[in-house]
């Protein structure tokens, strides 16, 4: 089949070289434009443009994707398949394609519509996550479904860890779907709208740690917060102002512990454990703002936490 293929991060990657190793013709791929990014504010090529022109595919790359509609039209598609493209696919561009627009999503639709699936699986503490492939309408991520694949979540997973996880299969799971399209075999199913939930884009607000929460709900936002936004937490030692700091890995800890939630109640060996909700979270790694990242023995070490009483963990301010 013609394919065109639209698609920006890592994610999508896999699902453009599943197309070209399995013979489908990809005549146009588009992405995001290219970001500046790191320190230096370099402009960087989007993985999916570095994997097409590695393939030596023709990458457009416009602000609208409506504004490639005629080099869309021109590469005449069977189907337009996006994955994690980051921009929604005008009515007009979709009839362009014989079979119109596919979507490859990393959730089990109808559950996590939207942006960030992945991470709201893990804040969800769902058992199990995957990719569906669906018909592009009008209405965000409520096509008909054309196919589902499913694997566990493992336990302990960051968001960046699952998405791998998710990416892996993508691939095939596009291939056997074009398959079933071409064969005629293809059947799409509506969704329950009922049971719809949403996985907004996240922002530096959802990383906030509240120590009033259960620890097994913080020690979920702390993995689905890994890489992007990252899950914070203000630091406050008695006669110093709060210190900023990120919390990269923690683990909840279940029974009844003394003091407010928040307070630093046990130094343990690799861990600092902060009293919660319900249960504590034992911090295991962290990063001080404008510092490197260190176990939580070196943070306990460097801000002398055994011989200063009084330490405890806030809600950071944005």
């Amino acid at each position: 089949m013609r394919v065109v293929f639209a698609g920006t991060p890592e994610f999508a990657v896999p699902c453009l070289r599943a197309l070209a190793a399995a013979g489908h013709v990809v005549p146009l791929v588009l992405s995001q434009p290219d970001r500046p990014k790191g320190r230096g504010r370099v402009l960087e090529a989007t993985p999916v443009k570095a994997a097409a022109v590695a393939l030596g595919i023709p990458v457009l790359q416009p602000e609208k994707m409506g504004e490639a509609a005629e080099a869309i039209g021109a590469a005449t598609p069977d189907v337009i398949v996006t994955a994690a493209y980051g921009q929604k696919v005008p009515g007009r561009i979709l009839a362009l394609a014989k079979h119109g627009g596919l979507n490859v999503h990393a959730s089990l639709l109808p559950r996590h519509r939207g942006a960030a699936p992945i991470a709201y699986a893990i804040l969800g503490g769902d058992p199990e996550s995957g990719v569906t492939i669906f018909r592009m309408v009008k209405e965000m991520d409520a096509g008909a479904v054309l196919l589902k694949s499913a694997i566990p979540v493992p336990d302990g997973s960051t968001t960046a860890e699952l998405e791998a996880r998710i990416s892996g299969i993508a691939g095939p799971a596009l291939i056997e779907a074009l398959r079933l399209i071409e064969s005629g075999e293809g059947r799409f199913e509506e969704q329950d709208h009922s049971k719809a939930t949403l996985a907004p884009k996240l922002s530096r607000e959802d990383g906030a740690l509240d120590f009033a929460r259960p620890a097994a709900e913080l020690a979920r936002r702390v993995r689905a917060m890994t890489p992007w936004p990252g899950a914070t937490a203000a630091f406050v030692r008695p006669g110093s102002p709060p210190l900023r700091v990120m919390v990269l890995a923690a683990a909840a800890v279940e029974g009844e512990f003394g003091g407010a939630p928040g307070d630093v109640v046990e130094l343990r060996r690799g861990a600092i454990r902060v009293r919660a909700g319900e249960g504590a979270l034992d911090l295991l790694r962290l990063q001080p703002d404008s510092r490197k990242p260190v176990s939580a023995d070196e943070f306990a070490n460097g801000f002398r936490l055994r011989e200063t009483p009084g330490c405890r963990f806030e809600v950071a301010q944005a």
